[in-house]
């Protein structure tokens, strides 16, 4: 919970062969030519992208601000006053938008509250803590920021700590993309450049549809 959103090192760009898939509406480029099309498949809401490698993307779309519609909704059902409670307790800039709910989690640390923090700050303070203990993918994972013109985000984890998995979370006006990385078997890792060669290249489908564009 003390790790704060750093700028990414490494931002160099694969340019191993690869194909270019189109999901959810968006297309993007993945550095590897080895789809396993017979292991790619929908699982509820999430698609899978296997790789022959035993590599893997999960990847998920989610609506515009539906974590901070969704912290509202919760709040009206309590009561009109709670849920104004709430906006006044964040501020209108927290929950403009998922990205910079997020944000304001992922920023948050311990040190925040203290015996003589007032309770209104406290109260804020600890439930973005709580927010932020499920986005962080384990207390060995370090955080980054994403940002690109059309999309920015957040990627948990490091390849160079050696995680099996990756999360890249970007945000747009539109709504929110999600990649998250596996690592093969036999340790058969994923790289920065390989990353950043899929979010890089994420950009909106010419034609709607989840299909792969040989």
């Amino acid at each position: 919970m003390w790790k704060t959103p750093a700028e990414l090192k490494d931002l160099s760009v694969s340019g191993a062969p690869g194909r270019k898939l189109s999901y959810f509406g968006y297309e993007f480029e993945v550095p590897w030519d080895d789809v396993d099309e017979q292991k790619t498949r929908v699982i509820g809401s999430l698609q899978l992208i296997a790789f022959r490698s035993g590599k893997a993307i999960m990847l998920s779309r989610v609506p515009p601000k539906r974590l901070v519609n969704g912290l509202l909704d919760e709040a009206m059902k309590r009561g009109t006053l709670t849920a104004w409670w709430i906006k006044w307790l964040y501020g209108d800039d927290t929950l403009e938008s998922d990205y910079n709910f997020v944000h304001a989690a992922l920023e948050t640390t311990p040190s925040k509250i203290t015996l003589l923090t007032p309770r209104p700050k406290a109260f804020r303070e600890t439930t973005l803590l709580l927010y932020k203990s499920t986005f962080v993918l384990n207390s060995n994972s370090d955080i980054f920021f994403i940002q690109r013109k059309d999309f920015r985000g957040f990627q948990y984890g490091d390849p160079q700590s050696h995680e099996r998995r990756i999360v890249d979370d970007l945000f747009a006006d539109n709504g929110r993309l999600e990649f998250t990385f596996l690592s093969g078997k036999h340790n058969v890792g994923i790289s920065q450049p390989e990353i950043n060669r899929v979010i890089q290249s994420v950009r909106v489908a010419p034609q709607q549809g989840s299909n792969v564009d040989h």
